[in-house]
């Protein structure tokens, strides 16, 4: 009787399990999509590209939660006057970009750059932070670690550069 439930029990279970992993699997393309949707709208109200050089020796990772406080280099650009005529590369650059959930956890992470994404209204609400490690292959969605397409960090580095 027990056993007969139990298998009944299986499929549902199974079901579940799958749908809270789509969600974090999930949970990085949405972020990535509520910033392209907020650049689209017209609601980022500031930019900040941050980090340490790759080549930084610490003793330990660099956790994100790290980099927000020891990073050498902020670069802070008011949008869309900072990015004048890059903003369709950048969602483009955003919205083809290919996001999988890491096996790591985020504090093992060794990261070197953030990129972070405020929103107009409500006023300075950070919409997504983006961190990537030295080589941009791994890093993080906000509290989710993940793996990048290459290239994708070095791409939003050249388009967040600013003009001088």
């Amino acid at each position: 009787m027990i056993t007969r439930r139990l298998i009944a029990l299986l499929p549902a279970a199974l079901v579940v399990f799958l749908l809270v992993l789509h969600a974090q699997d999930d949970s990085g393309r949405a972020r990535i999509e509520a910033v392209v949707t907020s650049i689209r709208a017209g609601n980022v109200a500031t930019v900040e590209v941050f980090g340490v050089p790759a080549d930084a020796l610490f003793a330990v990772n660099l956790a994100p939660a790290s980099l927000e406080d020891a990073w050498d280099y902020k670069i802070i650009l008011r949008f869309p006057s900072g990015l004048e005529g890059r903003t369709e590369a950048l969602t483009a650059a955003l919205s083809s970009a290919v996001i999988r959930k890491s096996d790591r956890q985020v504090q093992t992470l060794d990261v070197r750059t953030g990129i972070a994404f405020y929103s107009k209204t409500p006023k300075d609400r950070r919409i997504a932070t983006f961190y990537f490690t030295g080589t941009g292959h791994d890093g993080a969605v906000n509290d989710t670690a993940v793996s990048f397409s290459p290239g994708l960090a070095l791409q939003l580095k050249k388009l967040l550069r600013p003009s001088i």
